[in-house]
This record gives structure tokens, sequence and C-alpha cells, in this order.
């Protein structure tokens, strides 16, 4: 990571300020403690890293920070963060995850489903990830999608949700990536 060095203040006060506005706003102790945590958590992170600030909030130092904790929501509240630094004019744009890209025909139907069947977006996001882990999947065993058997569906599931409630089969969600 390159750039300027990492300035502690800046994120200190966007910090002091997001906690501030998060208290205003009415949010629990527990959840305005452990944002607290987090942020503090990913400052030493970033600074230990001398992260520049046009790197700071980005999904990729997202990626390696919850990587580095170990745990697979601590970029929550920098995500939380980005998005009130963006509304309120401190950054230009809120941390967004890069879109999976998936073929043509993956596309149309994610289009069909948005604009045919109007689902909400968080199932859109969920349909796309499982798309894409069945994309790979069916590349993985170079199965073309006109050869697609039940059989196949079966076995994609059981390996889909083979890890026990993640629902997500041992992948990092929306990464088509196994971990």
């Amino acid at each position: 990571m390159g750039g300027s060095p990492f300035d502690t203040s800046v994120f200190t006060q966007w910090a002091a300020d997001y906690l501030s506005w998060m208290q205003q706003c009415g949010y629990a102790a527990q959840t305005i403690y452990l944002h607290k945590r987090l942020l503090l958590h990913f400052e030493r992170f970033a600074k230990e890293r001398n992260i520049g600030r046009q790197d700071l909030l980005t999904h990729d130092t997202l990626k390696l920070f919850e990587s580095h904790c170990g745990l697979s929501h601590a970029a929550w509240p920098l995500r939380a963060l980005s998005r009130y630094l963006a509304r309120t004019g401190v950054i230009s744009a809120a941390i967004t995850k890069p879109r999976l890209r998936l073929d043509d025909i993956y596309e149309a139907h994610l289009r069909f489903l948005e604009k045919d069947r109007q689902l909400d977006l968080s199932t859109l996001y969920a349909s796309r990830r499982i798309l894409s882990a069945l994309c790979d999947y069916l590349a993985a065993q170079d199965i073309a999608l006109r050869a697609l058997r039940i059989e196949h569906i079966d076995d994609f599931l059981a390996r889909y949700h083979e890890e026990p409630g993640s629902g997500t089969g041992g992948r990092e969600p929306g990464s088509g990536q196994d971990k």
C-alpha cells in the first residue's frame, strides 16, 4: 500500500464523529462499543502497515483487515463509517464490493429477476452469489450448462452448504473464491 503515510489524527476524528452520530441516532450502547473497538483495531492495523489515506477505506484493505482479525464481519463498522463519511461529504464515495461479472446467460437471468420479478436488492445479491458459485462449480467439474443434470445440482448444493450454518460451503461470500 502506498501513498501518503497513515494520519492517525484524521482517522481518529472521522471515527469520533461517526461514533457521536451513532449515539445521536440512538444506536444501542453495545453496538457503539463494538464499532469503537473495531475502529480502534483497524486504526492500529492501518498504522502498522502505513496504509495511505487513498487506500484506507477500500474493499481490498477491508478484506486484508478481515483476514488479519479472523472475523468475517470485522469490516461492517468500516463500511458503515465510509457510508457516514460519504453522506457527510468527507469522502467521495462509500466502500463498495466489486460486482461479480457473470456469463451473459446468468446476467440475463438476474436482469429478469430484477425487472420482471421485482426482487429486492438483498435477494438479487444472494442470487448473484449463488450463480457465481454455480458457475465456479461447473467450470471446476468441466460441465457445460447445456449438459447440466439434476445430479450435478444435487452435488453443487451439497458442496455449497457443506459448512454448517454458513450457506457458503466454505467460500468467502461474494468472492467466487474458496477460502
